[in-house]
């Protein structure tokens, strides 16, 4: 089985995300991690995850990703890995294998709700943070904090979107289209509280703004749920089931 690495999402880490356990606190029994051990994998072995500061540039957390990448290479003495990303994460994970940072360490990219083309995230982070989108350069300039990044229409977005994957990677997308339930309803999502429908999307981002060119695309439909929400969508039974068909 090859070696997987987890990155998490914007304000999260992932414990959060994947369920992984924390200090004196027990894996989630419902999270990806639980889930993709129950499959054979095999923590510190050919399962991976860190936290990252998920405020930093880009360039900043894909630089970071390299790290982490090298150290798992070294511990496990093979050549390539797979890596399974959310939201933010699948942003940082292409931005690191379009760039010269990648050196074909990469075999399968799989990408869980990804704003390539924008985010609500961006609307609620722009009272704290004066800089524009416009501000950021492909290249990165050490200075622009990722949720400015991820607004629509971020030129940076667009351009990063555009950009084509390297041929050596196989690349999966899986998305959630919410459907809103009969009842009316608020429901708790990335700091504040939504409607239960906010356009077909996961209320965080819009299910055309995971629509990239890759290898496989998978639009799940689903009544929004406990599991059928952006921060949730790792712990949806289907998703955790179509991740580990992509990586198998």
């Amino acid at each position: 089985m090859r070696p997987l690495l987890m990155v998490h999402g914007i304000s999260s880490n992932a414990r959060k995300t994947y369920g992984v356990p924390g200090h004196f606190l027990k894996p989630d029994p419902k999270g990806m991690y639980n889930y993709l051990i129950k499959q054979g994998y095999r923590p510190g072995i050919d399962l991976f995850w860190y936290s990252y500061p998920t405020l930093n540039p880009i360039p900043v957390s894909a630089r970071r990703l390299k790290s982490e990448i090298q150290k798992i290479l070294e511990i496990t003495e093979v050549q390539e890995l797979d890596l399974l990303t959310f939201s933010l994460g699948g942003i940082i994970g292409k931005y690191y294998v379009v760039s010269p940072l990648f050196q074909n360490e990469i075999r399968n990219l799989v990408m869980v709700a990804p704003p390539f083309q924008g985010s609500h995230w961006a609307d609620w982070f722009r009272s704290p943070f004066t800089k524009s989108a416009a501000d950021f350069v492909f290249e990165g300039d050490g200075k622009a904090l990722s949720p400015q990044v991820l607004s629509f229409k971020s030129p940076f977005l667009q351009k990063l979107a555009q950009t084509q994957f390297p041929d050596s990677i196989v690349t999966t997308i899986i998305a959630l289209k919410a459907v809103a339930d009969q009842q009316p309803s608020l429901v708790y999502e990335s700091l504040r509280w939504l409607t239960n429908w906010a356009g077909e999307g996961d209320l965080v981002v819009p299910i055309e703004s995971s629509r990239i060119k890759v290898n496989h695309f998978h639009e799940i439909t689903e009544e929004l749920s406990f599991t059928a929400i952006h921060r949730y969508l790792p712990y949806n039974p289907r998703v955790q089931e179509l991740v580990f068909e992509a990586l198998r």
